[in-house]
């Protein structure tokens, strides 16, 4: 018997498929990142983008849920490198990429709060990988701005703040 992961019979108005969808947004907009990954190595060819999204938690069992929901990756990340106000800890990250990570934003979109803007443009990036044959130097420019909006985004509440209507008064 194979079990079908939520991503496989999801339907938008199944409340269950509604309410994880909504749950890993939640822990995305909270622990996670969504991001554009420019490679460039020299000598060997054209800039080329790839989408991203990750975890980074203590708790296991977020990073197995996405894992269970989207597939990806998950790496245990050495302690001495991580530490919390208690003490030492062991930190879990899941990593999806690509059309993997495509899929999964397709299902978060709707859910998604602080990050639904790098999510839109990581979107838009995917669509212009698929609709394009050739890497044009123009593709190139214009792929790399939007690496660079998805990086001023991921930035904006660290260097800003929150806006005003979501200040406490």
């Amino acid at each position: 018997m194979t079990v079908q992961t939520p991503l496989e019979f999801a339907d938008e108005t199944d409340l269950k498929c509604v309410s994880i969808f909504a749950y890993l947004a939640g822990i995305i907009d909270g622990e996670g990142s969504i991001y554009v990954f420019r490679v460039h190595e020299k000598g060997k060819g054209p800039i080329y983008h790839r989408i991203e999204m990750n975890i980074t938690n203590t708790n296991p069992w977020i990073v197995l849920y996405a894992q269970y929901v989207f597939g990806g990756t998950i790496r245990k990340k050495d302690p001495n490198r991580y530490k919390g106000r208690f003490g030492l800890r062991t930190c879990y990250s899941w990593q999806v990429q690509s059309a993997d990570a495509e899929r999964a934003l397709l299902q978060l979109y709707p859910y998604l709060f602080l990050k639904q803007k790098q999510a839109r443009l990581c979107l838009i990036m995917r669509f212009m990988k698929r609709s394009c044959k050739r890497l044009t130097p123009e593709l190139v420019e214009l792929r790399d701005k939007i690496w660079q909006q998805v990086k001023d985004a991921n930035h904006t509440i660290e260097r800003y703040g929150l806006p005003e209507e979501f200040q406490c008064q």
